[in-house]
């Protein structure tokens, strides 16, 4: 399982940026770090606005 977090994260950014609102995944706490990450790169706040 540690080995898939980083193909997990790369997944979970793509769809991000991709339009994705909503991500499924088994480490929930690593992967709403990147999500945060991959929004504020973006510029998007919390409730989806830039």
């Amino acid at each position: 399982p540690d080995q898939r977090v980083e193909g997990t994260a790369a997944a979970v950014c793509v769809g991000i940026v991709r339009g994705a609102d909503i991500v499924r995944v088994h480490d929930v706490r690593a992967m709403s770090r990147v999500v945060r990450m991959t929004d504020a790169i973006l510029g998007r706040t919390m409730d989806g606005r830039r």
